[in-house]
Parts: C-alpha cells; structure tokens; sequence
C-alpha cells in the first residue's frame, strides 16, 4: 500500500488540524495511519495556513 505524509494546517485562532495527503481526511492530530483510508504515513509537511489567515487578517484591519 502507498504510503501519505500529513499536511499540517495552523490556524490564528482555530487549533491545527492535520489532513492526509492521499484522501484529503482531517484528523486532530498526526496519527500512524490516516483514520479514514487507512494509508500509512510517512511524515509531516507544513501546509503554509497560517499565512492566507494572517493576510485576511491584516486586510479585515485595514493593514493591507
């Protein structure tokens, strides 16, 4: 069976969330094998949220 990396989103004011890169699942955290299609995992990436959260953030406040 093919291996899955977890993408790891952080969020400003939510608590992370962690989505498998083969199904597209959302657990809370990064478990051995994804809950939902049950592909084994490899590792943890960086899914880079927080940034598109932080922008929005800037532009409600009329930092931008």
């Amino acid at each position: 069976m093919n291996r899955a990396d977890w993408i790891k989103n952080t969020h400003l004011f939510d608590p992370d969330d962690y989505e498998c890169s083969a199904c597209g699942a959302k657990a809370d955290k990064p478990y051995d094998r994804c809950p939902n299609c049950g592909r084994e995992m490899r590792g943890r990436k960086d899914g880079g949220s927080w940034v598109d959260e932080a922008a929005f953030m800037d532009f409600i406040t009329g930092k931008l």
